[in-house]
């Protein structure tokens, strides 16, 4: 939106005495608005909160719907991007330039990851319109090119109409040891955490912080906070005192404890009490493991990883308890409008095992004899790397079928909670189907401010979303939104007049040949009565409402799987592979940023450095989630190597006293063999048998003379802390090798071949 500054009138004196003064008018000067807290929560399913179904207690969130709505049928899409660029837009997720996760760019309009010159942002409407404008927690609509500390910032909040920022711009997190956290336009300079630190306090932290600042400095300007929850996205952490209450609560299994949560939601008036549940264990590719055919183990191990997730869930509404909390304070809840909601359906992506190496591999790659043996107590805690198994996300989703990435109602019907108590009814249900696209103009209508104008000196990209204002005040006649499509990694849908269209795509095969599924949407919401076969020309009429949509929204071209859309990448990232010198004092070099000099080919590290009496790290890149680190001790330096939780640790090797240099030689052959030399004057220690690291890990930058938050070695950081070299470094330098015989930059030529014929 383009700010229009009056024209100041002309002098009226010769002397300041003798002129009329005159000052713009401020923004949103005239009439107190409410406030705007959005909480978005990440990965979680619709029936994880109280007043949705779930065990699990969450006073302050059920406070909210008592407060306020509960929607049923409200639809985001099949992942956390394209979600937060429609909520933040109010355009739908191709047109915004997020057919996909922000993680890549393969210069195709849908997936620039950057949101058009002539989009208009929410925050910096509401900023335009008078509002502070705050955010906290997830951000993850920023190219993952342009996270590190020389990247453009454009798509950073604090360029998108946010006043302030404190949070992460990656995917996800470790709630107990963010590997980075930034505030407004900088990354936060820290060695390590406080004894029992935990990601969500301190986002709670900051917001009440903001929100009070603002309040202090002016008492009359309304603020708009955006929450973007770290929880429940993997890995999965939580503080012993919330995964303690949890205990036993689930002995029985995911499928009894999806029963119990089904006949919750029909006492509380969420559905029919003749809505029939599909058995979703048995969805073909997808099935859930029979509860009871687990050994005594792995149902303990399970009901753990489901303890862990109800403690996060417990966490985030704490967290709303504090919000709520610093608004009476205030005396301003009732005037807030509070909106909280998933950004998409719980994930399988632990696997129908569950994992305790989250970033080692996809769910389906994984082996069962692959995972670590943790000690019970300890998963969820700050030194695993957990995520639950598929069978607790069907849970989650209940009474949906299937999961996050999928365009089935698992993968995007959300709960929607909306409350203002000063002017909105409170503790309805409302059925209607509505998108996350209507959130922007929602909310835009609801504080009475007009939508896009003129941006970057054209008219602005007019939202997509529709005002549901109405169905919240209860005006005679709102009716729900009437039509929607969806992509993502070609799985489609289409939505019209409460019947809906459904495919998945199997990768690598004909779009032609996708089994399109279509289902009464208003009276069958688990998805189970497939009508396909008895309504041809409406399913045909609704494929039709799919394509012409599609082209209107830029939705092609689609991913038929092959892999090209992660691996083409812009050319100019080429110089990141470059040999970097890095000085002792430099901060943490960004995750992505330092990826290229390692992922998927062999390197080398060369350590320009004094030798005495002096200890400790050299270098480290990464942290729990997988790493290496090398440092001295007791006048030797030492290769300690994370494959992802397992620990290979070199022998010892002498240094001479003096100006020397010590090496470490990584080779990465196929199939993601890598073997690792440390090699000083005279003495080499070889470390074979290791995994060569994946798209998040290392998950961590890469640090000189420290080994900072996330430890590579939790041997050392127990025994050593951080381990700041008490000597003269002076240089490390990183030297990217030959890419791996199978490495994904080899074979475009080969995916784009294989890819063409789908085309």
């Amino acid at each position: 939106m383009t700010r229009t500054r009056p024209e100041r009138p002309g002098a009226v004196g010769r002397t300041i005495a003798g002129t009329e003064p005159w000052w713009p008018p401020r923004p949103g000067a005239g009439r107190r608005r409410p406030n705007v807290i959005v909480i978005l929560v990440d990965d979680m399913g619709f029936s994880d909160v109280g007043c949705y179904g779930s065990e699990i207690p969450t006073p302050a969130i059920d406070a909210v719907a008592e407060a306020g709505t509960r929607f049923t049928s409200f639809h985001v899409t099949p992942l956390c991007s394209p979600t937060r660029a429609s909520l933040l837009t109010g355009i739908n997720h191709h047109r915004a330039g997020f057919a996909f996760v922000a993680n890549t760019d393969p210069g195709m309009p849908n997936r620039t990851a950057t949101f058009p010159a002539d989009c208009s942002p929410l925050p910096e409407m509401l900023r335009d319109g008078g509002y502070a404008t705050m955010a906290v927690g997830k951000w993850h609509l920023a190219p993952e090119s342009e996270m590190h500390d020389a990247g453009s910032r454009e798509m950073w909040p604090c360029q998108v109409g946010f006043d302030r920022f404190y949070g992460f711009l990656e995917a996800f997190t470790m709630p107990h040891s963010p590997p980075r956290l930034v505030v407004d336009n900088s990354a936060v300079d820290t060695d390590s955490y406080p004894e029992g630190y935990h990601v969500t306090d301190d986002l709670t932290d900051r917001a009440v912080e903001m929100i009070r600042a603002v309040r202090a400095a002016d008492p009359e300007k309304p603020f708009f906070l955006y929450f973007g929850h770290a929880a429940v996205h993997g890995p999965l952490q939580a503080k012993d005192e919330s995964i303690a209450q949890f205990a036993d609560m689930y002995a029985d299994g995911w499928s009894r404890t999806a029963e119990t949560r089904f006949a919750r939601q029909k006492e509380l008036g969420l559905f029919p009490h003749d809505l029939v549940m599909a058995h979703r264990e048995e969805e073909p590719g997808r099935a859930v493991p029979d509860w009871d055919e687990q050994t005594d183990e792995q149902r303990a191990l399970y009901a753990r990883m489901m303890q862990v997730y109800a403690g996060m869930i417990h966490e985030v509404d704490q967290s709303t308890a504090r919000l709520l909390e610093v608004l009476d304070e205030l005396g301003e809840r009732e005037d807030t409008i509070i909106m909280f909601l998933s950004d998409n359906g719980a994930t399988a992506e632990g696997g129908p095992r569950g994992t305790l190496q989250y970033t080692k591999a996809p769910p389906l790659a994984r082996r069962e004899d692959d995972d670590l043996d943790l000690p019970l107590d300890e998963v969820g805690g700050p030194r695993s790397m957990m995520h639950y198994p598929s069978g607790w996300a069907m849970t989650s989703n209940t009474p949906f079928r299937l999961f996050k990435a999928s365009t089935h109602e698992g993968g995007v019907r959300s709960p929607l909670i909306v409350s203002w108590p000063a002017q909105l009814p409170s503790n309805r249900i409302r059925e209607g189907y509505q998108y996350v696209t209507d959130i922007a103009a929602t909310v835009l209508d609801l504080v009475d401010l007009p939508g896009p104008g003129d941006r970057n000196g054209r008219p602005g990209l007019e939202m997509d979303g529709r005002s549901f204002a109405d169905a919240l005040r209860e005006v005679p006649g709102a009716e729900p939104r009437r039509s929607q499509h969806e992509e993502v990694s070609g799985h489609r849908s289409y939505y019209q007049d409460g019947w809906k269209a459904v495919t998945q795509h199997p990768r690598m095969t004909d779009f032609d040949d996708d089994r399109w599924e279509l289902y009464h949407l208003d009276s069958d919401p688990g998805e189970v009565r497939d009508l396909a076969a008895d309504e041809g020309e409406r399913l045909d009429r609704l494929r039709t409402g799919w394509e012409d949509a599609a082209q209107r929204n830029a939705v092609y071209p689609l991913d038929e799987g092959s892999g090209l859309a992660n691996a083409v990448r812009n050319p100019d990232e080429e110089r990141y592979s470059r040999p970097l010198r890095l000085l002792p004092g430099t901060p943490t070099v960004e995750r992505y940023r330092a990826s290229k000099l390692v992922t998927a080919r062999s390197f080398e590290v060369v350590a320009d450095l004094e030798v005495d009496e002096s200890e400790g790290v050299i270098f480290a890149h990464g942290g729990q989630a997988g790493g290496y680190v090398v440092y001295v001790e007791s006048g030797h330096a030492v290769l300690e190597w994370n494959d992802f939780g397992i620990m290979h640790v070199s022998s010892p090797c002498a240094l001479p006293e003096g100006r020397t240099t010590m090496r470490l030689a990584v080779e990465v052959g196929a199939a993601r063999a890598c073997r690792a030399e440390l090699i000083t004057d005279g003495e080499t220690a070889t470390v074979g048998g290791l995994t060569a690291f994946g798209i998040f890990a290392p998950f961590s930058g890469i640090d000189v003379g420290i080994d900072r938050r996330s430890p590579v070695s939790w041997d050392l950081r127990s025994r050593r802390g951080t381990f700041r070299y008490s000597g003269v470094i002076h240089s490390v330098t990183y030297t990217a090798g030959e890419l791996a015989p199978d490495a994904a930059e080899r074979r475009i030529d080969d995916m784009r071949a294989a890819a063409s014929r789908f085309q």
